[in-house]
């Protein structure tokens, strides 16, 4: 059973789109609460926060800019995923330990809140709405009964703004 088909069962409000499951965007008050976890970094257009084959790959919330998620191959990159302010890069390596299957590199100039693998653990154990966020969707487990009733809460009304 996937995550979307777990998250539907027991929060069936949570529309399937898999763009919003896998890259949700951060409220102001989630962000906040992320940023004790990590540190904001500024970055330039071009720069590799992480590359395929990194091991220890963070976390990592845009607070401004975009940042491109790309796989490279032997035909060139394919761009995964372009991540916008509020969303944060990810992949099961994040919990798992193992080597990054991506690339990630800033689309333009901007800022990130850098949280390293061992505070994003401490993160998901600490607050269950963030573990339905940004932890879960990633493993492709089914929420625990605490992180389901917290999904059922409605979002922010508001798109991520700083």
């Amino acid at each position: 059973m996937t995550f979307a088909q777990a998250v539907s069962d027991v929060v069936p409000d949570i529309p399937l789109d898999r763009r919003e499951i896998l890259y949700p965007r951060m409220t102001p008050a989630q962000l906040a609460r992320i940023a004790s976890y990590g540190a904001r970094r500024e970055v330039r257009a071009g720069e590799e926060v992480y590359r395929q084959g990194d091991e220890h790959v963070h976390l990592f919330v845009v607070v401004k800019g975009q940042l491109d998620v790309v796989r490279p191959g032997l035909d060139g990159e394919q761009l995964i995923v372009t991540c916008e302010p509020g969303e944060f890069t990810g992949e099961v390596n994040l919990l798992s330990g193992r080597r990054s299957l991506v690339t990630g590199r800033m689309r333009t100039d901007g800022e990130l809140l850098d949280v390293p693998p061992p505070e994003l653990r401490r993160l998901v154990v600490a607050d269950a709405e963030l573990e339905v966020h940004v932890a879960l969707p990633r493993t492709g487990k089914a929420p625990t009964p605490a992180a389901a009733k917290i999904a059922r809460k409605p979002k922010h009304p508001d798109p991520f703004k700083l």
